[in-house]
């Protein structure tokens, strides 16, 4: 038997932008502010990873809600300067 393919939901961030998988979003976790990247798409959440940060690789999941989308060019030459968040 055949399973069915699931279509990848549209997850939109607060200001209703639409989150793809590799999109930079800043999310709330534990009182601090964290510039993350989208690494999966899940039905209900998404799962993020912060940048520069030495989280582990799997990351965490958080409603697509709860985000903002960051993905300019202002913000990622700050990510890339390396800046501790």
């Amino acid at each position: 038997m055949m399973k069915k393919i699931r279509p990848v939901p549209e997850h939109k961030d607060k200001l209703g932008q639409i989150i793809n998988e590799g999109t930079k979003v800043a999310v709330s976790r534990l009182n601090q502010l964290r510039i993350c990247s989208v690494i999966k798409i899940t039905p209900k959440m998404i799962r993020v990873v912060p940048v520069n940060d030495g989280y582990p690789s799997s990351g965490f999941q958080v409603f697509s809600h709860q985000t903002v989308v960051v993905d300019t060019k202002d913000v990622l030459s700050y990510i890339l300067r390396g800046l501790p968040g």
